[in-house]
């Protein structure tokens, strides 16, 4: 009897994200099960040319599992509603729009996410639902959609640990210690607090403290208000944003961070805390969301989401 064929959907595919990464990880056990297996996408980073495929190829048997992944509201809503096969949704959180400037692209998309999630789970379009994380699965179960399961996003640490380390990063000279955080420059990551608390440990310690900060922007304004808030905290010199950087990049910061924070205030799963970790980074991570699941026994977690607090708790 011939294995099923068992796809992967995502709106879009960046090469170096979590999910993505999730994904080609999927695909690759799939396939050493001896299932047939590709990834479709409509937005495909030139990156992954040749690992993914244009979504108007997909055309899956009535036989067929897809899973979709989801992670936002996008105006391809109808288009997976109306693909064929058993599809099964991969629930990656949407982050809630309040997080979000009235008015931006980004919020109205997380809003319309959820409007759509509750809309296929009551029109029962999914044969079922997998959410990333026991808090995910939760807020699956909060909407009614059938069969749900929990299952962390899958990470393949052994090719994380061999993924190589920028030379000329790890080369440079090293003055202070370093706090890392890795996430992209959005209201609910928290690298507002992560500055604050940079002032509140560079006053009770005797060594130079550098916090670097690694991930693309989603929002503008906020980056605006981080900048500021440096500038006033007379922090220049000492906060570094990096921006999004490339995978042996991100890789020496992990070798050369001293300590991780998280002080999100929202986290679906937390991909960095979990690289952390593998790279044998303490890691310190304000309760939020799925965070605490995420990190379980692999670091500390602090009940309140406070620049002081963590800053105690630092001590470097």
């Amino acid at each position: 009897m011939p294995r099923p064929s068992i796809h992967q959907f995502s709106v879009s595919t960046i090469y170096g994200d979590g999910s993505t990464n999730g994904m080609l990880f999927i695909q690759r056990l799939l396939r050493e099960a001896g299932c047939t297996s590709e990834i479709y996408s409509f937005d495909i980073d030139p990156l992954l040319a040749g690992q993914v495929w244009p979504a108007a190829e997909l055309r899956p048997a009535s036989s067929d599992v897809v899973l979709v992944h989801y992670g936002l509201g996008s105006e391809r809503d109808d288009w997976i509603e109306a693909l064929g096969g058993r599809k099964i949704l991969v629930y990656h959180n949407i982050t809630p729009a309040r997080f979000f400037a009235e008015g931006s692209h980004i919020r109205r998309l997380a809003e319309r996410g959820r409007r759509q999630l509750a809309d296929w789970a009551r029109r029962g379009v999914f044969i079922g639902a997998i959410g990333d994380s026991p808090f995910n699965a939760e807020e699956l179960r909060e909407w009614g959609f059938p069969a749900i399961e929990a299952i962390g996003l899958l990470v393949d640490l052994d090719r994380l640990r061999r993924l190589p380390a920028d030379a000329a990063v790890l080369a440079a000279p090293k003055s202070a210690r370093t706090v890392l955080f890795v996430g992209r420059i959005s209201e609910n990551k928290g690298q507002l607090e992560l500055v604050q608390m940079l002032a509140f440990l560079r006053c009770s310690s005797r060594l130079p403290i550098e916090l670097v900060l690694v991930g693309g922007t989603t929002s503008a304004g906020y980056e605006q208000l981080i900048r500021t808030e440096i500038e006033s905290l007379g922090l220049a010199g000492s906060v570094h944003l990096l921006g999004k950087r490339p995978d042996a990049e991100i890789v020496a910061h992990y070798r050369r961070a001293d300590l991780f924070v998280s002080l999100s205030e929202h986290e679906g799963f937390g991909m960095p805390l979990v690289e952390a970790m593998a790279f044998g980074v303490p890691v310190i991570a304000a309760e939020a969301g799925s965070i605490a699941g995420t990190l379980g026994s692999g670091g500390l977690v602090l009940k309140r989401r406070d620049p002081r607090l963590a800053a105690a708790a630092a001590q470097l």
